[in-house]
């Protein structure tokens, strides 16, 4: 699963929000951080490589704490109102935005500003879904937080157990037989891959829609008002299927309040469900070989149509019909069979396939409904109490055409975002300045470029160098907008010469002089087609064939992902002619 959610078709995030109503410590924060990411599981200091067969696997790197913390700036002094705006666009952005490559894909902000619900700041954590689920995630942040009202006593959760239901209860009826029940549901799940929602106020079913900015919204229930629910409708009913029906109905409603005919259309969500059947355990036991609930992503995709509203309808009777199918559908059969497919496909197609038929199963859907059991006392973060806490999960795949196959789409350029001005420490020496030149080029060569916005940047660096004493001007331009003959031609008609701009640029003349009669170093030659069959022949198997291992390749898996040192090398014009001359030459 964890190269499923990262590849070229579909990249997943978890996006976690902590709410306090106290100043944040950033010390005492950033404490902790460092031991409960980097002390607990080595998948937060490492990075996914290919290995010689194709696939991915973990591999262990250097990691600076400074490049994963992040502090925004927002101006002073504002309303909580302005705030809250300020706030929402952070949160999309940092969702939007690609993790570099070569380095762990996880980040914590910690945004010391009041909000309407934090009046004491917030603190969003962005993990990549390639780590961990949300259940492993959740016990690594639940092994962290301690009771407010006492730091000693252990942390309590709502009670999983199930009573039995009251016999002759009115809503209950004749069951099929289990395994009739899940290879229908199978087959339900396997045709809602392929079949595609309507278009409706909650899908618009455009292309990319995912790279659009969006707003992170949050709702509170009382669980003694879902408690009350779900008593209403029989003690086999769950609290989930009480969320879950509704979110449902509300949904329903919002459709038809907004377009009154799409109140027909089809709709369905996508319901990701722990295939571990344990609690939460310490994130150290997950690491275990024989641990019950394993580390990782150990999760299934179940698929659930919503419901029509009827005319009328009374809104108990709509949960309890998304409670029945929710049920019949999370039958272990039905779910360990949906589960063995993916691993077939994985098998057969390979991890890409297996994603993009994933990503699909997501794009047909109208929504996905993701939910995480919280303990029943309020808690706290390294002394700070915990007010509210809230996670999504955006997904960043790539733009893609119905065939599958990608294409360009006009967004709009906010110039801002493209254009950098670094600021260096101010009087070093030009070696230190070479230094941090060389560094800075180095880390935005390794970054990944946002997937929603245009992949170009300029660099602005206004310190001296040794070959530079009044700066730099780095581009970044992403191979697939242009090769570098394109791009030096655009660079070219923007040039002028610095003797006398009126003046059109010159260039080395190109032309061929003719071979001297009876040289020494011409011989006859083969004819062009077989000489062209001999070097495709060479091509092709210097494709297969791997350099051996020298000083200038190690050969390490991942190698692309390092930092490394940028160097050019000047040669007169004059002492290339004079060997050319020497050695006679064409040009």
């Amino acid at each position: 699963m964890a190269q499923n959610v990262s590849s070229s078709a579909l990249r997943v995030y978890i996006l976690g929000v902590f709410e306090f109503d106290v100043p944040i410590d950033e010390l005492q924060i950033v404490s902790l951080l460092r031991d409960l990411f980097l002390s607990t599981n080595p998948r937060f200091s490492s990075v996914m490589v290919r290995d010689k067969d194709g696939g991915k696997r973990w591999s262990k790197v250097e990691v600076k704490l400074e490049e994963h913390i992040f502090i925004p700036k927002f101006p002073e002094g504002l309303s909580l109102d302005s705030y809250d705006m300020y706030f929402g666009k952070y949160l999309s952005r940092i969702a939007m935005e690609e993790s570099p490559p070569n380095k762990p894909s996880w980040e914590v902000h910690i945004i010391k500003y009041p909000t309407t619900n934090a009046s004491g700041g917030s603190i969003a954590f962005r993990v990549h879904h390639s780590i961990a689920d949300g259940f492993s995630i959740m016990s690594l942040l639940l092994s962290s937080l301690r009771r407010d009202d006492n730091p000693s006593l252990l942390l309590t959760f709502p009670s999983r157990q199930r009573s039995k239901p009251e016999c002759g209860n009115k809503r209950s009826s004749m069951r099929l037989p289990g395994f009739f029940n899940s290879m229908l549901d199978f087959a339900w799940n396997l045709l809602n891959s392929t079949v595609v929602d309507d278009k409706t106020p909650i899908r618009s079913g455009d292309e990319g829609v995912e790279f659009h900015p969006f707003v992170l919204s949050h709702l509170t229930f009382a669980i003694t008002q879902l408690k009350q629910i779900k008593d209403n409708l029989g003690a086999e009913v769950t609290i989930n299927d009480v969320i879950t029906g509704v979110i449902f109905y509300g949904t329903r409603l919002y459709m038809q309040d907004v377009d009154y005919k799409s109140r027909k259309g089809n709709a369905s969500a996508c319901v990701v469900l722990n295939k571990r059947n344990v609690g939460y355990q310490l994130a150290e036991d997950m690491l275990k070989s024989d641990a019950k609930g394993a580390w990782g992503n150990r999760i299934v995709f179940m698929p659930i149509p919503m419901n029509k509203v009827e005319d009328g309808q009374n809104p108990l009777d709509y949960v309890w019909g998304a409670h029945k199918m929710i049920k019949k559908k999370r039958h272990p059969l039905a779910l360990s069979i949906s589960d063995q497919l993916s691993k077939m496909t994985r098998k057969i197609k390979g991890h890409k396939a297996a994603a993009q038929h994933l990503r699909e199963i997501f794009r047909n859907s109208s929504a996905m409904i993701s939910n995480m059991i919280g303990p029943v006392e309020q808690v706290a973060l390294a002394n700070h109490p915990i007010k509210g806490l809230y996670f999504n999960v955006p997904g960043i795949p790539q733009v893609r055409d119905k065939d599958g196959g990608k294409r360009w789409s006009k967004v709009e350029v906010k110039l801002e975002e493209h254009i950098f001005i670094p600021k260096f420490p101010e009087g070093l020496s030009l070696d230190s300045y070479d230094k941090h030149f060389g560094k800075y080029l180095s880390r935005i060569a390794m970054q990944e470029s946002p997937p929603n916005k245009p992949s170009w940047e300029v660099h602005i660096i206004k310190y001296p160098t040794s070959n530079a004493s009044g700066g730099s001007i780095a581009f970044r331009v992403h191979h697939s907008i242009a090769d570098c003959f394109s791009i030096m031609s655009l660079l070219l008609s923007s040039l002028r010469r610095a003797d006398n701009p009126s003046l059109p640029l010159t260039f080395p003349t190109r032309q061929r002089s003719k071979p001297e009669f009876g040289n020494k170093r011409s011989s006859m030659r083969l004819p062009g087609f077989f000489n062209s069959a001999l070097d495709f022949a060479w091509n092709l198997r210097n494709s297969t064939e791997v350099d051996d291992k020298t000083p200038i390749r190690s050969g390490d898996e991942g190698v692309e992902f390092h930092p490394f040192v940028l160097s050019h090398l000047t040669f007169a014009i004059t002492q290339l002619k004079e060997i050319k001359n020497n050695l006679e030459m064409k040009w």
